[in-house]
């Protein structure tokens, strides 16, 4: 059903776009075949005064005479770089020094046996 709807509206479409163009040709047609009318004569045109001739240039002055440029004074020549002196060496890393060994932990004192450590200094 919706195909045929659509398909109605398509061709209409279509026939407003087309139609129109085709009579643009057919006018377009008929106008090449009517009878063009004459075109009337152009009026003559009015004769062009003569121009009056140039008169001649003035000849150039002759140019000054250019001046000699003085010479050029010659360039000191560049003294040549000095070579990089060589790196010095690295110094040797110090050896690390040993390690201290470590001193030994004091003796922990025994605790008190619990019931002693309940009574009072006398």
């Amino acid at each position: 059903m919706l195909v045929l709807r659509l398909i109605p509206r398509s061709a209409r479409r279509l026939r407003s776009i087309l139609i129109p163009r085709l009579d643009i040709h057919s006018e377009a047609e008929a106008d090449a075949d009517a009878p063009v009318a004459p075109v009337a004569p152009e009026a003559p045109e009015a004769p062009v005064a003569p121009v009056a001739p140039e008169a001649p240039e003035a000849p150039e002055a002759p140019e000054a005479p250019v001046a000699p440029v003085a010479p050029v004074a010659p360039v000191a020549p560049v003294a040549p770089e000095a070579p990089e002196a060589p790196e010095a060496p690295e110094a040797p890393e110090a050896p690390e020094a040993p390690e201290a060994p470590e001193a030994p932990e004091a003796p922990v004192a025994p605790e008190a046996p619990e019931h002693l450590k309940h009574q009072k200094h006398q």
